[in-house]
Formats: C-alpha cells, sequence, structure tokens
C-alpha cells in the first residue's frame, strides 16, 4: 500500500535586522567643534542607512558638554532608549568621545553588555561583545583618562605659573573693563561698589541693598536687577581693595565642576594690581561683621522680628520653629510652629506648633528658675531640639543634655468661661456675622422654634448634576427632626411676605428681626413685634432619565428574575 505523507509549505524567514545608533560628542560649542560634530552626525546617517543588515535607531549627539556622563542629556536618553530594548548596537568614534572616565566606562558597558546591547568603538577597532573587548577597552579607557588628566594638567601648569607672577584668569568683574592689558575702573560702578560696602557697615542687610538699588533702577553687567546672592558676592571680592588672591578655586577635570580650595593648592596674594575702591581695612571690617552675623543668624538681621528663641529651635524633620501670632477667642498669643508646615510642605512632619508660654515655663523648670530670663536662658542654652510630639530636648552650651516632655494647655488657658460666654454672644448675633464673608444672609437668622437653634446652611449635590442649597436645624437628628427649608424656598416667601418682585437681603435686614420654623411653617419676626405664616414645600427634584444602555439592562434583568420566579413556580407544580 502507498504510504503518502503531506509536507507543510514553509514561508521563508526574513534575518532580523540590528537597530543600530550612534553616539557623537564635542567639549566645546563653538569654531570648528561646531562643524565637526555636523561632520559626525552626517557620516552616521549614511553609514547605519546604507547597511542592509541594520535599522536606523537614531543618532545621539552632545554639544559643549564634559566628559562626565552624568551631564550629558543625549547620552542619557540614548541609555534609556537601550534599557527600553530600542537599540542593539551602539556605534562611536573613540573612547574619549563615550567617556573619560574609566570606571563610569566599564560600569556603563558592563551594564550595556547584561542587557544586550554591543558597542563598537572605530577609533580603538574594539567591540564589546567579543572576547577580549573588555581587557582591550580597561587599557585604552586608562590611557585616554590620563591623556586627559595631562592635557589638564599642561593647562594648569601654565595657569598657575602667571599666579606666582601675580597674573590673574579672571577678565570680567563689575565696577572695572578688561582692555586686554589691565583692569580700568568705571567711576559710575565703584560707586554702586561704594554703596554696598557702607550700607553693610551701616547695619543694612543684603536684601536691603538689593531693594534700594531695585528702586534707584541700578543693574549688574548682565542688565539683571542685583540679588541679595550678588550684593554678597561683591562684598566677599577682594579686588576692590586692588589687591587680588588667586586660586581661589580649582577645576576638576573629569566633572569640569569648580571646586572651592580649601588649602589642598597654594594661594597666591598679589598687592596693587589694577585701581581700587575701597580701602583694605573697609573690606577687613565687612569680612569681620560678616562672620559676626553668620553666627548670629537670623538675630542679626534688624529687619527681622526677633527673640532669644529665634534659629534655636530645631524640627526632626530638619527645619527650624518660626514664631507666629494666633487670635483665639479675641486674645492674641504667640506660638512657634515648625517652618515646614507654616509653608504647607509637611513632608512627614508631625510636631505639632508649641505656644511661647509654655516653651518658657519649660525653659525656667529646665534652668531652675522661678519664671524665664532671656539673659540667662542666652548665657546657658545653645539650641532646643523638638525630638517628637510631647518630647523636648535642651542642649546647654556646657555640652549636657536634658529631655522634658510638654502638654499643650493653651485651650484650656485661654478658653475661660467668660471669654466662652463673650464669644458664644458675638456668634449669637446674626449682625456680626453677615459681616463675615464666609456667612450669607441667613445666616444665624433662620432659627428652629423646637429647639431653638440657628438653622445651617449645606449643599445637596443630585445625580442628575444639580446642586440645591437647603437650611437644616443644626442640632443633632436626635435630638430635633424640624423640617429643612430650600433657600429657593426662603428668598420666594420672604420676598413675597415684604412684597417685593425679588429678594432683597439689605430690606429683609431691616424690617425683620428673624425667620422661625416649625414642622414646614414659617413665621416671619418683625421687629415691630408683628407676625406672618406661610406654609410651604420644598421642591422635589427631577428623577434622572435613564439612557438607553440603562433601560436595557434593567429589562434584561427583569427578564431574568421572571424567568427564574417561573421556573421555580412551574417545579412546585411538578412537585405538587
Amino acid at each position: 500500500m502507498k504510504r503518502i505523507q503531506k509536507i507543510e509549505a514553509k514561508l521563508p524567514t526574513l534575518k532580523k535586522r540590528k537597530r543600530v545608533a550612534a553616539y557623537a560628542r564635542v567639549s566645546v560649542a563653538k569654531g570648528r567643534t561646531l562643524n565637526s560634530l555636523s561632520q559626525q552626525v552626517s557620516y552616521y546617517n549614511e553609514l547605519i542607512t546604507a547597511n542592509k543588515d541594520w535599522e536606523f535607531a537614531g543618532v545621539y549627539s552632545d554639544l559643549g558638554t564634559s566628559g562626565a556622563t552624568a551631564n550629558r542629556e543625549q547620552f542619557q536618553e540614548m541609555l534609556k532608549a537601550c534599557e527600553d530594548g530600542k537599540i542593539d548596537l551602539i556605534l562611536t568614534k573613540s573612547i574619549s568621545r563615550f567617556a573619560r572616565n574609566t570606571v563610569d566606562l566599564l560600569e556603563i558597558v558592563r551594564h550595556l553588555k547584561l542587557i544586550g546591547v554591543e558597542v563598537h568603538f572605530e577609533k580603538e577597532n574594539i567591540k564589546t561583545f567579543s572576547g577580549d573587548g573588555e581587557l582591550m577597552l580597561s587599557i585604552l579607557a586608562s590611557f585616554a583618562q590620563e591623556e586627559a588628566r595631562s592635557i589638564s594638567n599642561n593647562v594648569k601648569w601654565g595657569i598657575r605659573k602667571n599666579f606666582e607672577k601675580g597674573k590673574g584668569n579672571s577678565f570680567v568683574l563689575y565696577g572695572y573693563r578688561w582692555d586686554g592689558e589691565k583692569f580700568n575702573l568705571v567711576e559710575e560702578e565703584a560707586e554702586v561698589i561704594r554703596y554696598c560696602f557702607q550700607n553693610f557697615l551701616d547695619g543694612k542687610s543684603a536684601e536691603t541693598t538689593a531693594r534700594e538699588l531695585q528702586e534707584k533702577n541700578i543693574k549688574g553687567l548682565t542688565g539683571n536687577p542685583f540679588s541679595p546672592s550678588s550684593i554678597r558676592a561683591i562684598l566677599r571680592q577682594e579686588k576692590y581693595t586692588g589687591n587680588s588672591k588667586l586660586q581661589k578655586t580649582y577645576t576638576d577635570f573629569i566633572t569640569k565642576r569648580e571646586i572651592k580650595n580649601q588649602g589642598e593648592l597654594p594661594m597666591y596674594w598679589t598687592e596693587n594690581t589694577h585701581p581700587k575702591i575701597i580701602e583694605l581695612d573697609v573690606f577687613n571690617k565687612v569680612q569681620e561683621e560678616m562672620a559676626r552675623r553668620r553666627e548670629l543668624g537670623a538675630l542679626a538681621n534688624r529687619a527681622i522680628n526677633t527673640t532669644c528663641l529665634t534659629s534655636k529651635i530645631h524640627c526632626s524633620c530638619g527645619r527650624n520653629y518660626q514664631r507666629n501670632q494666633r487670635n483665639q477667642a479675641g486674645r492674641k498669643y504667640a506660638v512657634w510652629m515648625c517652618a515646614g508646615q507654616k509653608e504647607a510642605r509637611r513632608n512627614g512632619c508631625i510636631n505639632p506648633s508649641i505656644p511661647e508660654y509654655i516653651l518658657k515655663n519649660k525653659c525656667a523648670e529646665v534652668l531652675g528658675i522661678h519664671e524665664f530670663d532671656e539673659e540667662v536662658f542666652t548665657e546657658r542654652i545653645s539650641d532646643i531640639n523638638v525630638l517628637k510630639p510631647g518630647l523636648l530636648e535642651f542642649i546647654f552650651k556646657d555640652g549636657h543634655k536634658e529631655k522634658v516632655e510638654w502638654k499643650s494647655t493653651a485651650k484650656k488657658d485661654r478658653w475661660t468661661d467668660e471669654v466662652r460666654l463673650n464669644y458664644s454672644k458675638k456668634r449669637s448675633d446674626p449682625n456680626l456675622n453677615r459681616k463675615i464673608s464666609r456667612y450669607n444672609e441667613f445666616t444665624s437668622f433662620v432659627k428652629c422654634e423646637k429647639c431653638g437653634k440657628s438653622y445651617r446652611r449645606q449643599k445637596l449635590y443630585h445625580v442628575n448634576g444639580d446642586i440645591v442649597i437647603c437650611y437644616y436645624c443644626s442640632s443633632k437628628k436626635s435630638i430635633c427632626e424640624n423640617s429643612p427649608v430650600n433657600l429657593s424656598v426662603l428668598e420666594e416667601l420672604t420676598a413675597k411676605e415684604l412684597g417685593l418682585k425679588a429678594f432683597d437681603k439689605d430690606i429683609m435686614i431691616e424690617k425683620l428681626s428673624h425667620i422661625s420654623i416649625n414642622d414646614y411653617t414659617l413665621t416671619f419676626h418683625y421687629k415691630d413685634g408683628k407676625k406672618a405664616t406661610y406654609k410651604y414645600e420644598n421642591p422635589i427634584s427631577p428623577k434622572p432619565k435613564h439612557s438607553e444602555e440603562t433601560k436595557k439592562k434593567m429589562s434584561k434583568i427583569q427578564k431574568e428574575l421572571w424567568r427564574q420566579r417561573h421556573e421555580k413556580e412551574s417545579n412546585s407544580d411538578t412537585g405538587n
């Protein structure tokens, strides 16, 4: 017998193309480097699109950025595309274009290799997926890093030689203009410099000086108004004495970040390098005053209303406590509150505000004195830490610490029977309440005849989107269940009773003393003793119309219920 076997047809499988991207970078965004970057981008565009086995995945380029990978936007975007699985291969000109730091380079390459992305370095002819790729890469990357360090050191050597000769490398300074050889004085700007120094010695803050210069429409070199930080920079600039301190900062050759020289490198003091604007002794007095104010903190700023507690109370969330005024039942008192909570940025801070009189009492308790004394406090206590709600830590200047528990009694202390009675009288006065913006004309004007309390406004939101304002008795339902009344009914019947075409609150307040309600009956009480009574009904809100979809759904449910009931009855009959 013949045996026949069917062989299914197979479609030819197309070779999957590699998704290829390229990366290019130049360090300086000017001159011939711009043309170099453009040429690199064009070259990689043509190279990738000409290869039939490759699929173009983009050319990423960074202009005028350092070798630090974190500062390069396009580089980071390329790495994200690799993480998203959009790139299989990266082409780049050389190791130095990719990363100058050997550690960063190896970390990035290893991570890309782990997620299946290969990197080709054209100049060094290194492919990271090859057997000896990583070894060669680490060796050449080290050479590239050392080459960059060598170039940087050569440049720095020339600059430092100039420093030794008293020549600086900064040529832009407010108050002077550089003509290519020396600084020339600009008298108008020099007057501003003298004004800043004199203001500071007169006790004014940098914020005050900046505001005064802005009022006089005096601007800096960039054309922008002086900021407090720029005023402080002027006050710290020794060049205004005609002398120069050189190598105050230095630059890291990889990150290109400017670092303050804290003694790592020698500094040079050169005298009479250019015309002076202020005397050296004036400059030194300003530096001493700045140090003194820095030690005092907020206490040094006369514009701020400070006390002996200012800048000494620290919250566990990292912010300081600030002093605030509060008004309770007509009495003002001070509290100390965490700055984070005051600015509505709690960020997990749970520490409460502390009434000032309680804080002072606890200070006196810790110091062992009968009442709080500013001089004793300043002399003996350096800081107060708010560790958690109800727990303070006092740090003494001799080094020892003491923890004290506290509990707020502000409400009990302030809310006396006398204050409570006065506040109740004010709140019950409808004329007073209507002056407060959050209340309306019927606040404390509509009274309940059953319990004597005022009616309270409430918004009702219906399913059809309507918003209805009603008034309800403010007592609990378990105590009083008097009938509610709609705002529209109140306004309509009030206008009808007063003979008005439309409701007018001023006429109502002029003629009526109040309105009372008892079981859907309104009584208008006139100031002359007359009364008028009306029965009312609140309008019924129309039921929302069902959509066609809802109707079909309800019909289906009803049919199913009918079917189940019919089957149940049929089974019952058969059984009988």
